[in-house]
């Protein structure tokens, strides 16, 4: 560590020292005052104090605007990080919002933003013309919030729904810290963003479970199970191995012949396919074709009868 590093992590060192003494003694009293502070001194202390990150931005753009940070420092960005403790767009960030809450504080409104986040919601409203600047939009929209919502509902979100430039809300999903690696790297194996890496495996598995809409859960387990030993896809095991699941724009009537032939390769008895053939027929005169297939798929994923998962009475 070189001499003028030492220098400067000292006198951040002192700075809060010194912040932390006033803070101690501002206990001392409070305490020592107890129920005698006064209602408005108090309540004033308590707005002055939300509102004292604007002295904190105006204070960084004076410092800024007149290069007082060389003094230590040769670029305004190590300056934040080392004494301020913040990345460099943050404290542009509260600068801006600062510039915008003093021009409201000039325009007389008694009502103002009270944190960096509202006031960027204006920061769009904000004339930058260093001739003259108009100011007259960022009033006038700031005087829509104000008359549309109270006090206490101003937040940053509500001034961005009643200004009409409401983004959607982002949700956040907690998963196991290993599969959100495996997915990322996945993201990038890929070339795409994980959100939609994430999007696409949704859609895929949407699409597997349209292409299973309506069959037996047994069926649907036994597709889930293959999918899951393989390493394929619902679709993928739906296309390589039963391509009978697949929609298809064929007649009727085509549909029921491959049916048939699918009953004739089952490895079961001709006279329990009669029987079972005829009981079907009932099911889908009453209800629909789909259910045929189902179980004509269900049969061909078995290879005999022990392993069907239904209890088959031919009595």
């Amino acid at each position: 560590m070189t001499e003028l590093t030492e220098q400067i992590e000292k006198e951040y060192r002192d700075i809060i020292a010194q912040v932390s003494e006033d803070i101690l003694i501002y206990q001392e009293d409070l305490l020592y005052e107890g129920r005698y502070v006064p209602y408005h001194g108090g309540t004033f202390q308590i707005v002055d104090n939300l509102l004292h990150w604007v002295k904190t931005g105006l204070m960084c753009d004076h410092i800024k605007r007149f290069r007082i940070y060389r003094e230590r420092f040769p670029r305004w960005q190590d300056y934040c990080q080392k004494m301020i403790g913040k990345a460099s767009w943050q404290v542009k960030e509260c600068i801006k919002a600062a510039k915008v809450v003093l021009e409201l504080v000039i325009a007389g409104f008694k009502q103002l933003p009270m944190n960096i986040s509202q006031a960027l919601r204006l920061v769009r409203y904000y004339d930058k013309s260093n001739i003259a600047p108009d100011q007259s939009l960022l009033c006038e929209k700031w005087q829509q919030v104000i008359s549309a919502l109270p006090k206490h509902r101003i937040t940053a979100d509500n001034i961005d729904e009643v200004l009409g430039h409401m983004k959607s809300k982002k949700g956040k999903i907690s998963i196991d810290r290993e599969l959100h690696e495996k997915i990322a790297e996945e993201a990038i194996t890929s070339g795409i963003s994980t959100p939609q890496l994430v999007k696409e495996m949704w859609e895929e598995h949407q699409a597997g479970k349209d292409l299973l809409w309506g069959f037996p859960k047994a069926l649907r387990d036994l597709i889930y199970a293959e999918a899951k030993k393989s390493g394929l896809t619902v679709t993928e095991v739906i296309e390589q191995r039963f391509p009978e699941l697949k929609k298809s724009d064929e007649s009727e009537e085509d549909q029921q012949e491959e049916n048939e032939e699918n009953v004739q390769s089952c490895t079961v008895s001709s006279d329990q396919i009669e029987f079972w053939q005829a009981d079907l027929q009932k099911l889908v005169e009453s209800h629909a074709r789909d259910i045929w297939l189902s179980c004509c798929l269900l049969l061909k994923l078995t290879s005999n009868k022990d392993e069907f998962p239904f209890s088959l009475d031919y009595s």
